[in-house]
């Protein structure tokens, strides 16, 4: 197979666009996910926090 590097890259792309367009996807969610996730649990903690050293 002597194709370039670009005619590699493309056919890849093309054959596998199912899959990219899950994998995209999947990170589109996820990282998101996470960060609002974290985003929220890091705001409770810090409200934790506030609370315990309220009360000594």
């Amino acid at each position: 197979d002597h194709r370039s590097i670009i005619g590699k890259l493309t056919n890849y792309f093309i054959t596998n666009q199912f899959f990219n367009l899950i994998r995209v996807t999947s990170y589109l969610l996820i990282y998101p996910a996470y960060y609002l996730l974290y985003g929220n649990v890091g705001d409770e903690l810090s409200e934790l926090d506030g609370k315990k050293k309220n009360n000594h």
